[in-house]
């Protein structure tokens, strides 16, 4: 996730950004590329490496349900802290003996950045990066006393996302996690600098995800992409109309193209300019795209609504792909000048 549209496309389509060529003209050396990855992999294990070493909570076992928080502090779940490197969060949950033994859920909405997640000790769950909602699983509620420590680990200042649910729930009820948490700061350490992703670079994804799918058939593309040059969406137009030339060049034949418009988010100030980017790659023939403007939400740049974008799109593809006669809908704007992509 996360990917400039520059990744997916071929060295050929860069031919009119030479500062893009350089780049992916470097990144072609495969022992460039080695030092880096090899360079990346210890600096982060440094990183984490060095929070968990210096963290008591790992050692003095702050996730079991016999340890004494009580004279940690105490926090709304919400509350944003600043900083770099780990924190832990703990609340007691008392469950009922029509509850115990019961299959459960713990919904702790998004949170920055990293989380590993326990019940009375077991490890439930955890996640590496902020996006992604966290759900997991606890196979078996305890009676009484129920202890969920959170361990986070944050680059530079953590928060959980207001909005989403904090929960634990069941088939016979739930548990509202939302309020005072027990909170205590476990290691600090230097902000790291910015990660590289060697993916993201010119020509990587291309390289590694398309360029092997050549010799398949293919009967359209599906684009969900943008987010990642929003922040400078200039020329977003010039260079998805040359992806989309490189990619029909590599088939053969004028491959239908549909596209997701980007959501309203509160979170992203250019987002309008990237849509107006976006619109004007409806002069390409044979595309289209599936409104979302309204399906955006205000504390995720990620809608969780998916079903809708994915109807959205299959309306586009039933009319321009497959030729069907459906009413109007304001959601499938077909700037596609419905060509003769119908193969």
């Amino acid at each position: 996730g996360g990917t400039p549209i520059h990744a997916w496309m071929s060295r050929g389509a860069l031919e009119n950004f030479p500062d893009l060529i350089q780049e992916a003209d470097l990144y072609a050396d495969d022992g460039y590329v080695a030092r880096i990855q090899a360079e990346e992999a210890k600096r982060w294990e440094i990183f984490y490496g060095g929070v968990d070493a210096a963290d008591p909570g790992l050692a003095e076992k702050w996730y079991s349900p016999e340890y004494n928080d009580e004279a940690w502090e105490e926090r709304d779940l919400l509350d944003p802290w600043p900083g770099t490197g780990s924190v832990w969060l703990r609340k007691t949950l008392r469950i009922p003996p029509g509850l115990a033994g019961k299959k459960a859920t713990l919904f702790l909405g998004t949170l920055v950045d990293w989380d590993m997640v326990y019940v009375n000790g077991q490890a439930v769950g955890n996640t590496t990066y902020q996006y992604p909602p966290r759900e997991y699983t606890i196979p078996s509620l305890p009676e009484g006393r129920c202890v969920i420590a959170i361990r986070v680990i944050s680059k530079n200042g953590g928060r959980f996302t207001p909005g989403k649910q904090y929960l634990l729930v069941t088939d016979k009820g739930s548990f509202n996690l939302n309020g005072t948490w027990r909170f205590r700061r476990g290691a600090q350490a230097s902000p790291p600098t910015p990660e590289v992703f060697l993916y993201y670079k010119p020509a990587g994804l291309y390289n590694g995800m398309i360029a092997p799918l050549k010799r398949f058939a293919v009967k359209g593309a599906l684009w969900y992409q943008g987010e990642a040059d929003a922040d400078n969406p200039e020329r977003y137009a010039e260079k998805f109309k040359a992806l989309v030339n490189a990619w029909r060049a590599d088939w053969g034949y004028e491959l239908p193209f549909l596209f997701v418009e980007l959501p309203h988010w509160e979170g992203g100030p250019h987002w309008h300019l990237m849509r107006q980017q976006q619109r004007l790659a409806l002069d390409i023939p044979g595309t289209a795209m599936a409104a979302a403007f309204d399906l955006g939400e205000h504390n995720d740049l990620h809608p969780q609504g998916k079903k809708m974008v994915g109807n959205r799109l299959a309306r586009c593809a039933m009319r321009l792909v497959y030729g069907e006669t459906l009413p109007h809908s304001p959601f499938e704007i077909m700037g596609c000048r419905e060509s003769d992509t119908k193969s």
